[in-house]
């Protein structure tokens, strides 16, 4: 088994190597400090890949709220996802906010930028995903939205996070 890591910090950084790619330089922060279980229930994670694009990860099984967010800054503006749809709901409800530079002097729009939010109340993720896998069964098609490769990238992540930690369980 594993940690909040393993349990939900994989499916951001999931996410981050779909974003970003591989990392090349991986810094980690891991603490069992408050459940004093033999696996992390904290971890922050600092990323960074060839070139030089940043990720940075909290993962943490001590939060007195279920949270979920993802944001995204790019050139033009940013995305960021809030809330994550569940059976429980104890995320809150998923919006995705798009912000856009909104004049041409970039000074004009720090901290006040246009922004379109989208609020998503139904989750089509599985019927998706179950789609995708019938139809490169059933056309006999290599699998094109992720693979073997991501999974052990992401895997190796979380190898070099264990290692960076201080705690003495991951190094056996």
């Amino acid at each position: 088994g594993g940690g909040i890591l393993l349990d939900q910090g994989i499916h951001m950084l999931d996410l981050f190597h779909l974003f970003l790619g591989k990392f090349s330089d991986v810094k980690s922060y891991i603490s069992n400090a408050h459940w004093k279980f033999e696996v992390e229930d904290n971890a922050m994670l600092i990323l960074k890949n060839k070139l030089n694009q940043l990720a940075l990860l909290h993962s943490s099984s001590t939060a007195w709220k279920h949270m979920f967010q993802l944001n995204i800054n790019l050139e033009e503006g940013y995305l960021n996802i809030d809330g994550l749809l569940s059976k429980s709901g104890s995320y809150g409800r998923e919006t995705l906010t798009i912000g856009r530079k909104k004049f041409e002097d970039e000074s004009d729009s720090i901290g006040n930028p246009a922004e379109e939010i989208i609020y998503f109340d139904k989750d089509m993720s599985w019927h998706i995903e179950l789609d995708n896998f019938l139809k490169y069964i059933i056309d006999d098609t290599p699998v094109s939205k992720s693979s073997s490769d991501d999974a052990f990238n992401v895997m190796e992540i979380i190898d070099k996070c264990y290692k960076d930690s201080n705690l003495k369980t991951y190094r056996k």
